[in-house]
């Protein structure tokens, strides 16, 4: 039920917007029916204000837009303890004997199946808001790739597909038999556990084991991942809320973005892929820098981790190998592609010079005192 409350906050958000740059405006998703009872939504579950719409970019991709210029430690979203899907409020909708069952069943299959019931309720589901907006289907993901695509996947790549295909398959045995969750058809659950595998966080809770870390967080999943981002993520006891901060500035119409760091699912199974490639081509290793330019071996390598690591990976990893054979040229990799090879150049630059300074002092003071 929409309450006039939730209706107040939607209209705030929408006067938010006249302070997007006119190019925007046209792009963004207000009016949108499942964008804006999502919004009512939220904040029916008390989600704060906030200054970020979500948005059609010029490239294609759907993300979310900053509505002003956001500081440099401020926070970027906060989204509320009871918004957040975990392990522990799956299992408190489960009988005892229910909670028995899964004991061994991982949390991203725990959330995965309650998502896929949930959705399977339609209108009828507290959570459909928010499932509304989820992907229908992945049909770009290693793992629902036909077998003929399968072929064409590196070996370690293929191996990890076969390892999640046997972690799914033991998940489904065992949640196929809890009576709450029996109607789970197989395509449903994978279905669950893919969404959770592209789009989960790892909550900040100091000694508290992985598996009750993991979370998925409504909204927060609407950013795109960018490794070279600055941002950081923790929960915050006193407001019982996680809260992502942005260690950047962002300006008013930009897009912002998270980095879901080392253990983010698809940047681990894509870095395999990139370690092989480099070894393939031999571009493994030998890296320099000199002043004005950086050797051609280290620009390559850097392309190669500035490609996405979602579901356009197998794409662009392809123009990337035709780009080391002279095939394209550097445009053929897109505008977002050359601009994290820079900010990783940079990066790269940038440790350099501090790691030579050090050394640099270190020697000084050695000589200073001998």
């Amino acid at each position: 039920m929409i309450t006039d409350a939730g209706k107040g906050q939607v209209s705030r958000a929408v006067e938010r917007l006249r302070f997007l740059p006119t190019q925007l405006l046209d792009t963004t998703m207000t009016g949108n029916t499942d964008w804006e009872d999502l919004l009512v939504w939220l904040h029916q579950g008390s989600f704060p204000p906030h200054h970020l719409v979500l948005t059609q970019f010029p490239d294609g991709t759907r993300g979310l837009a900053a509505t002003k210029d956001i500081l440099a430690e401020e926070a970027l979203v906060t989204i509320p303890s009871q918004l957040l899907l975990t392990k522990d409020r799956v299992l408190s909708t489960l009988s005892e004997e229910g909670k028995r069952m899964v004991s061994s069943v991982p949390a991203q299959a725990l959330i995965g199946a309650y998502l896929a019931i949930e959705r399977g309720k339609g209108s009828r589901s507290a959570w459909n808001p928010y499932i509304r907006l989820l992907p229908s289907a992945y049909p770009t993901i290693p793992l629902l790739y036909t077998t003929r695509l399968r072929s064409l996947l590196p070996y370690a790549i293929l191996q990890k597909v076969k390892k999640q295909e046997g972690q799914i398959q033991d998940a489904y045995q065992i949640i196929g038999k809890i009576s709450e969750w029996k109607l789970i058809s197989k395509d449903d659950f994978i279905w669950g556990w893919l969404t959770v595998n592209t789009r989960c966080v790892y909550l900040d809770e100091g000694e508290m084991d992985v598996e009750d870390r993991l979370a998925v967080a409504p909204f927060l999943d609407m950013l795109n991942h960018d490794p070279t981002t600055s941002v950081s993520g923790k929960m915050d006891a006193s407001k019982d809320a996680y809260i992502i901060r942005t260690h950047r500035s962002i300006r008013a119409g930009d897009q912002a973005y998270i980095s879901y760091g080392p253990h983010d699912n698809a940047f681990l199974l894509a870095e395999e892929a990139r370690m092989r490639a480099l070894k393939e081509t031999a571009f493994y290793g030998d890296y320099s820098l000199h002043p004005g330019e950086m050797s051609y071996r280290l620009e390559i390598t850097l392309y190669l981790w500035a490609l996405p690591s979602g579901p356009k990976f197998p794409s662009s990893l392809i123009l990337w190998q035709n780009l080391v054979e002279g095939m394209v040229g550097e445009e053929a990799l897109g505008n977002e592609t050359q601009r994290r090879m820079r900010a990783f150049a940079h990066q790269v630059a940038g440790l350099v010079l501090s790691q030579a300074t050090t050394r640099l002092n270190t020697l000084t003071e050695m000589c200073r005192t001998s």
